[in-house]
């Protein structure tokens, strides 16, 4: 050991200058010594063999943080090859943006829709009905609690019957009969954690879409999906509806 590391554990060769760093030095060497021998007590022992003890202890701890680093390596280089792995075989999985989004019209207003198997029951936004003129016809007795990624929300009420108009191909709709839920949007402090996952889907919407005036209106559930016997194909990019209504997205 040279007589640098010898005079700092030793305390040795102390300045005012240095003195602070020292003390802090001092309380790691006695923390690792009482940390490997917790009987003894160092002031008691002989400098030189206090030296060679604590030599060996950082040599201890050096060969501890080296087997982390190796192991840790080790982990990073299984990852690594996982990955690789995955990339190579089922590279499909790595295709961002996948979220299904269509075009509609909900009482003649154009809206946008996206099909959401995470939720499991239909549901538009009361701005959206709003701008469709749909207040009229919403049984605000009638809520219930909407089950989605984000957990449970209370609805403002029932649409029990409208017509959802759904884009199958440009400029051409198909008509389909549909009971929306009303999330009321318009009070976000009851409903910020599920309008902040729609916002989530939103973002990414607008984002696909180059628009900042775009937003989504409109959620189809899995209720939905089921009704009408939904079958989604991704190679295809279409969803067909009770075996004869194809609508084609993104």
């Amino acid at each position: 050991m040279d007589n640098n590391l010898e005079n700092n554990l030793t305390g040795n060769n102390l300045t005012e200058n240095n003195q602070t760093d020292n003390n802090q030095l001092h309380s790691s060497i006695i923390y690792l010594f009482n940390k490997h021998y917790p009987d003894l007590n160092p002031i008691e022992i002989d400098k030189e063999l206090f030296v060679d003890m604590m030599t060996n202890i950082i040599a201890l701890e050096q060969a501890k943080i080296d087997k982390q680093e190796e192991e840790q390596q080790f982990e990073n280089n299984i990852i690594k090859q996982n990955y690789l792995m995955a990339n190579e075989i089922i590279p499909e999985m790595f295709v961002s943006n996948e979220l299904i989004y269509l075009k509609g019209k909900l009482n003649k207003t154009d809206i946008n829709i996206l099909v959401d198997s995470g939720c499991q029951t239909s549901t538009v936004f009361k701005t959206t009905t709003d701008k469709a003129n749909l207040e009229y016809i919403i049984d605000k007795k009638s809520t219930t609690i909407c089950h989605g990624v984000g957990g449970l929300t209370k609805t403002y009420g029932m649409l029990w019957f409208t017509e959802l108009e759904i884009e199958t191909e440009p400029n051409k709709f198909v008509t389909i009969p549909i009971k929306l839920s009303v999330v009321d949007d318009t009070k976000k402090n009851e409903l910020e954690k599920e309008l902040d996952n729609f916002k989530l889907a939103e973002d990414e919407y607008i984002e696909q879409n180059e628009s900042s005036e775009k937003k989504l209106d409109l959620l189809l559930g899995i209720d939905f999906m089921k009704s009408y016997k939904a079958v989604i194909n991704f190679n295809k990019k279409t969803i067909t509806l009770n075996d004869s209504i194809v609508i084609n997205y993104n």
